[in-house]
């Protein structure tokens, strides 16, 4: 009978670790959710570079009672030819996706562009944003190169 007890009581014991060790690991989708992230050059996508943030109460002819930040970068693909999809992750670290797309010289292949994007931003939030572009809509399993933003005027 004391073995009986012992018996259930370690495959409690055994069912109970092994649903904790499930939960922490992650699910198939969350891995393929989850994007590669670079600093200043990503492969499969480019090298940003020369980034500029400053604040604007107007943009493209758009006003707002919060601030616009507008972004200017130089941007080299490797293997795109479109240019990136720019997000920005404000110091509430809340996604804000941009006013207009992001607009670039011609994007060649190896060839720097200079490329500018505006986001509106309410103003307590400028300090600490983080620039995310990608070559893509979704961030999903591709190259996503972060840059912190350091916001003048």
């Amino acid at each position: 009978m004391k073995q009986k007890i012992a018996v259930s009581a370690l495959v409690l014991l055994a069912v109970i670790i092994g649903t904790t060790i499930r939960e922490k690991m992650p699910t198939p989708m969350s891995v393929y959710e989850q994007p590669y992230e670079f600093s200043k050059q990503a492969p499969r996508f480019g090298t940003v570079d020369n980034v500029v943030a400053t604040t604007a109460p107007t943009y493209e002819g758009m006003t707002t009672r919060e601030t616009f930040l507008v972004v200017n970068f130089d941007i080299t693909t490797n293997a795109a030819r479109k240019n990136p999809v720019a997000t920005l992750m404000d110091g509430k670290d809340r996604s804000v996706r941009s006013v207009t797309l992001t607009r670039c010289g011609p994007v060649q292949v190896g060839i720097t562009a200079h490329c500018e994007v505006g986001f509106e931003v309410q103003r307590e939030a400028v300090a600490g944003s983080v620039l995310r572009l990608s070559p893509g809509f979704s961030e999903a399993g591709n190259a996503v190169l972060v840059h912190p933003l350091d916001v003048k005027g």
